[in-house]
């Protein structure tokens, strides 16, 4: 077995093998093998499809928390000793609009329900999605955005 990310050295590598019958790519994505150099029929390739989806939706997460909570601001005013209050906003009731409603945009649809959001999201061919208020195909999401906040 060969675990592998989908980087231009692979086919080199690939050739100084003996024999292998299991790559197991690193990423979701991997559109970039068929353009590689390499014999595909003989063996059993596997991708790392979802594995991304609770790292990356929790990473947007915490960057509409630290906009919205103003976490910035407040990091620079403890470094100077400052205390100011302020309005915090909040992310109930505010839009959140995922282009790609794969495995990492229904993970963070989900996190964004647990904070009362609104979540549209697009699809190729849009059908209802559980924490998806609304599911629309990409070339209609113009009036989406318009209202969106994040």
């Amino acid at each position: 077995m060969i675990i592998t990310p989908t980087l231009p050295w692979l086919p080199a590598a690939l050739a100084r093998l003996d024999q292998y019958r299991w790559i197991h790519f690193l990423s979701a994505g991997v559109e970039k093998i068929w353009d590689m150099d390499f014999d595909k029929t003989s063996i059993l390739m596997t991708k790392s499809s979802g594995v991304h989806g609770a790292p990356m939706s929790e990473y947007a997460m915490g960057t509409m928390l630290y906009f919205d909570k103003q976490f910035g601001r407040f990091h620079d005013l403890a470094k100077q000793a400052l205390w100011q209050r302020s309005w915090l906003d909040e992310l109930t009731d505010k839009q959140l609009t995922v282009l790609g409603l794969g495995h990492i945009g229904q993970s963070l649809a989900r996190r964004a329900k647990a904070f009362d959001m609104q979540v549209v999201g697009t699809q190729r061919t849009p059908r209802s999605i559980s924490s998806v208020d609304r599911v629309v195909a990409l070339e209609d999401i113009g009036p989406e955005l318009a209202r969106t906040d994040f």
